[in-house]
Order: structure tokens, then sequence, then C-alpha cells
């Protein structure tokens, strides 16, 4: 098997596997723990380095499971999210208790990328708060990365230029690109690290459902993939 090749996550200094593991599903009842720590244990060894996750996944159990998995290991990169405490924004008491929970649970000195979990739009990310929480964080040690989640392709711009984020996470596909297109640039003049989700996209209109389909027919043939819960197809 050909190893995963490594790639640096802008001007972090961090280098990450190309292809990393979302944990959304960790924890759910579809699998028992040992079979989800299995899991996540089987991808580090064959070469994914860096994993996704968020305080609200699997209503949490998604975060402990990564912690049981993989405790304070130095050769995985953990970036997790917390969750907004008003409606598409954040306080700064917010940010600071929830990246010092998740730290808890997911058994680390610190954690790597820290991420706001809501729209990124232009109002939410230009509320000074979350961004002044995540430089407390990075200048007591508690986080590594700066970062926020972005369906917005001005909120994303906005941070990247105003230098509110290591890294952002957006959405990239062959389908969906109109908030990643004016990030793009702007993450490559400033060094913004990017993660991308979403690669095979969730269909929306019969269009998009076709598209997806002659795609799946293309690359996937024999149905190695489960299209049920990739495609909706």
């Amino acid at each position: 098997m050909q190893a995963l090749r490594n790639r640096p996550l802008g001007a972090s200094g961090i280098s990450v596997s190309e292809l990393g593991l979302g944990c959304n599903r960790i924890g759910e009842g579809t699998l028992s723990d040992a079979e989800w720590i299995a899991m996540l244990r089987r991808a580090a060894d064959l070469g994914v380095t860096i994993y996704d996750t968020a305080a609200q996944y699997a209503e949490g159990r998604s975060e402990e499971l990564i912690g049981k998995a993989f405790g304070n290991r130095q050769d995985v990169v953990i970036a997790t999210k917390v969750s907004p405490d008003r409606p598409d924004s954040f306080s700064k008491e917010a940010v600071i208790a929830g990246a010092e929970k998740s730290l808890r649970i997911l058994k680390r000195d610190r954690i790597d990328i820290l991420q706001t979990h809501a729209s990124g739009s232009l109002h939410q990310v230009s509320d000074p708060e979350w961004a002044e929480a995540m430089a407390l964080l990075k200048e007591q040690g508690k986080i590594r990365l700066r970062a926020a989640a972005v369906f917005h392709g001005d909120g994303g711009v906005y941070a990247i230029k105003n230098d509110l984020a290591d890294v952002l996470q957006i959405t990239y596909n062959l389908i969906d690109t109109n908030h990643a297109d004016p990030i793009l640039p702007a993450a490559a003049e400033h060094g913004v690290g990017l993660l991308k989700k979403d690669y095979l996209t969730y269909s929306r209109s019969e269009t998009e459902i076709e598209i997806m389909r002659g795609i799946k027919r293309v690359f996937d043939p024999d149905g190695i993939m489960n299209p049920g819960k990739i495609f909706d197809l």
C-alpha cells in the first residue's frame, strides 16, 4: 500500500497527512467503543496523522474515544471545535471553557488546532471575543493553532486578512467551491492552512445527485464506498 504523503499546513510549522479522518460519527452506537478505538489506531498505523472532531459530535463521545485511542501521542494532530453559546456567536468565556473541557476529555497537554464551530459568516468572524479567547489560549500554551470552520467566503477572507486564524476549515469539492474560491488565494498569500471537508459532497438537488452518480461510476465501479451514507443515492 502506498504511504500517505504529508504536506505543510500553511505556515503553521505543522505537517499533516494529505488525507485526514473526520470523526463526526465516532462514538455512535453502530460500533462498540473497542471497535471505534481500534479503527482510530488503525488509521494512524496507515499514516493518517490528522483527526477532526468537535465537542458536540456524538454528544461528546467522539472526543472521549479519541482521547482513549491516542491520549497525548505526539505523532497525531487533533483538530477539535468549540460550540457557540449564543446565536452564531461566541463569548470569550465560552471559548476558553470549551477548550479547557476538550483538553481534559482528549487527554492532551494542548489542543493542536482549536476551531470555532459556527457559520463563519462575516458577522460571526468579526466579533472580537472569539479571537481574543483564541489568542489568550495560544499564549497560555493550551492550543497550538487558532482556527475556524467557515461556510462564507467573506468571513474566511476577513479572518485571514486580520490575522485571526492560523487555519480555516472549508468545504471544497467538485460541486461546491463557492465560499472557498475567494479564500484559497488569500490563504496562500498569508500562509493560512486549510482543512478541506466534504470532498465527496452531500446530495442536494437532482442535478447534483446525477453528477455524483456519474462520478461514482467512474471512481467506485465496484461499490466499495457506502453509497447510502456518502452519496444518499
